[in-house]
């Protein structure tokens, strides 16, 4: 049983002359681990909140990369069977994802940093080479970008963007990672949110250094 979040926050009721501390749990109510988790907190007094888990990291971890073979903007054929022994992180975004475009900096600096050490990087987007091509001439991308995935990504189940697949070399999803994550800066005296990624994807991947 994994508990993927916990966040414990104080709501005061007005009734009352104290705070009830309410819990949200992300978990599965079919789980009897897990549901007898939330039946004792529940008679301690806690109000308590149940999340179902996010579904496609629910599918995909430590499960195998299903397999694709797709043409990168090059005109390279890549194929999933190829890449087995690389250790990879697949970047899955689109054209009209805000938040995909403005991580591109901290997905530049990650490959930099680590594309020395036997890892790929890999970015799928389900538009053409054209629209994906005059977009990363603006706002540049350096991962190996494969354009028209659509259909590969309709197998894997992504129905938002982005999300970031980090698969060992046995082609083994260790680790699924799905939304962006901001953080709030004083830019120039004005409050500013900014992305926030970086931590969460070079954890992942030295985790696949150790699998």
């Amino acid at each position: 049983m994994k508990t993927l979040t916990l966040t414990i926050f104080a709501v005061l009721l007005a009734q009352f002359s104290f705070s009830q501390v309410e819990i949200s749990l992300e978990g599965d109510m079919n789980d009897s681990t897990f549901l007898a988790q939330v039946e004792k907190m529940r008679a301690k007094g806690f109000s308590v909140k149940v999340n179902e888990p996010d579904p496609i990291v629910v599918k995909h971890t430590d499960n195998k990369l299903p397999f694709f073979e797709l043409t990168d903007l090059s005109g390279e054929k890549i194929s999933s069977s190829e890449l087995e022994g690389k250790k990879i992180h697949i970047n899955i975004w689109s054209t009209t994802c805000k938040p995909c475009i403005e991580e591109f900096p901290e997905l530049n600096q990650l490959k930099k940093d680590y594309e020395n050490q036997d890892y790929i990087f890999i970015g799928m987007a389900p538009e053409s080479e054209k629209k994906i091509g005059k977009l990363l001439a603006k706002r540049p991308l350096d991962y190996i970008i494969i354009p028209n995935a659509q259909d590969y990504l309709d197998e894997l189940g992504v129905e938002a963007f982005p999300v970031n697949f980090f698969v060992n070399e046995k082609g083994i999803i260790k680790k699924v990672i799905h939304g962006a994550n901001y953080k709030m800066e004083i830019i120039n005296g004005k409050q500013k949110m900014i992305p926030d990624n970086y931590e969460n994807y070079e954890e992942a991947l030295i985790a696949l250094k150790s699998i």
